[in-house]
């Protein structure tokens, strides 16, 4: 059971106001099979996607003609939103990509993340991957974190001061920080100790929490 928010808040907005900003995106695909279709979205003033096979253009939908691993570039002005689910991942690099605000990379094959640079981040998916470090750091905007399905041993979110829903469950997290603002938090499946779990359950702010199945108001 997943409980979303209704709505994330956006600072597109303030972003606009702002002079240009020149962003780049690395994406590094594992072997993509032959004549397989790739399809991303990107949100900016304007940008360019290198395809790394020789193609670049504004197409957020590639077809491969030949089997290999990629280097994909989404080069832009103020890149606020990037969604790349199910595109054969094996790493990503946003570093250079200040002002992306939501970023979904789920269903890949990414094994470690930073997203500690982007200071406008507002939601992160990086569920269903096989990330074993998720370093995260401070992030005053950053609300929703759905980081289920992979293999993260810890997880400190306690400099994220906005952060509401989380999103943790099988995963092998044996060390947890929280953020003092979490209101629905999911940690099931994973090997935090009884009583670990147990001061969860007893703070204060959070409304939901679900552990091992059992859903607690």
């Amino acid at each position: 059971m997943k409980i979303l928010p209704l709505i994330y808040k956006r600072q597109t907005s303030v972003v606009h106001k702002k002079a240009a900003t020149f962003g780049v995106i690395t994406l590094i695909t594992y072997l993509i099979p032959k004549n397989s279709e790739i399809e991303l979205s990107v949100s900016a003033r304007d940008f360019i996607i290198d395809w790394g096979d020789g193609i670049c253009d504004k197409n957020m939908i590639h077809t491969y003609a030949q089997e290999g691993k990629y280097v994909i570039r989404i080069s832009g002005e103020c890149i606020n939103e990037l969604r790349v689910p199910k595109c054969y991942l094996g790493n990503i690099d946003v570093s250079f990509c200040e002002w992306l605000e939501h970023l979904d990379c789920s269903f890949n094959w990414i094994e470690e993340l930073d997203v500690s640079r982007l200071s406008y981040l507002v939601s992160l998916d990086c569920s269903h991957n096989a990330l074993n470090n998720l370093t995260v750091g401070s992030q005053n905007l950053l609300s929703y974190l759905d980081c289920s399905d992979n293999m993260l041993p810890m997880l400190d979110v306690s400099m994220c001061p906005s952060l509401t829903y989380l999103y943790t469950q099988h995963n092998g997290l044996r060390s947890f920080k929280i953020s003092p603002a979490i209101s629905v938090l999911d940690i099931g499946d994973n090997q935090l100790s009884l009583e670990d779990v147990a001061d969860l359950k007893n703070h204060s702010g959070i409304r939901y929490i679900l552990a091992d199945g059992e859903l607690t108001y």
